[in-house]
C-alpha cells in the first residue's frame, strides 16, 4: 500500500509542477509537433469539450533533443482536467502500481490499474490509472474526473499516427 501511494504522489506532484513550469516557458506545442518523434506510439483521449485546452509537453531524461516522456494534459478555467504521461512500455515497464489498493480495469482489452486518491481533499475525484496499450505506458490522473469518467477517457485513446 506504502508504495501505490507514494508512487501516486510523486506522479500526481511531478505532473502539476511540470505543467505549470512549461506552460510558463515553453511556445505552445502541438500533438502534430510530436508525431513521428517519441520512442512509442502517442496515444491522445477523444475530447469532445471544446473548454478543454490541451498543453503537450515532451520531457527529456537525457537531452532536450531526445524526448522519452510526453505530457499530455487537458486544463478547464485554470483546472488541470486530465493529465496523461506516455512513455516506451518496453524502457519504463508498469512496475510498482499492482498493489490490493489498485482496482484492475479493462483498457481495450489491456489490464489497467486504478487507485483512488488516498485523502481526497474536499471536491476531489479521480485518482491514478495507468496502463499498458501497445508499445506505450499511459499514466492517467485525474482530480475534477471521477472514476467512471477517466476510464471512458483511458478506453478512448487512439494513436495519432491513424
Amino acid at each position: 500500500m506504502k508504495r501505490i501511494l507514494m508512487f501516486i504522489l510523486i506522479l500526481s506532484i511531478g505532473i502539476i509542477v511540470s505543467i505549470q513550469s512549461a506552460n510558463a516557458s515553453k511556445p505552445n506545442i502541438t500533438i502534430d509537433d510530436v508525431k513521428g518523434k517519441m520512442p512509442f506510439e502517442v496515444l491522445v483521449p477523444q475530447i469532445s469539450d471544446k473548454d478543454w485546452k490541451l498543453i503537450v509537453n515532451p520531457y527529456s531524461k537525457n537531452s532536450e533533443n531526445d524526448p522519452q516522456v510526453l505530457g499530455i494534459h487537458y486544463v478547464k478555467n485554470e483546472d488541470i482536467m486530465l493529465s496523461i504521461l506516455e512513455s516506451n512500455s518496453l524502457v519504463d515497464g508498469i512496475g510498482g502500481i499492482e498493489s490490493d489498493e489498485a482496482m484492475i480495469v479493462d483498457i481495450n482489452g489491456n489490464k489497467g490499474y486504478f487507485a483512488k486518491w488516498a485523502s481526497p481533499a474536499k471536491d476531489q475525484e479521480g485518482g491514478s490509472l495507468v496502463w499498458i496499450q501497445g508499445n506505450t505506458i499511459c499514466r492517467m490522473v485525474a482530480f475534477k474526473l471521477d472514476e467512471v469518467e477517466m476510464i471512458k477517457y483511458a478506453k478512448s485513446m487512439r494513436s495519432i499516427n491513424r
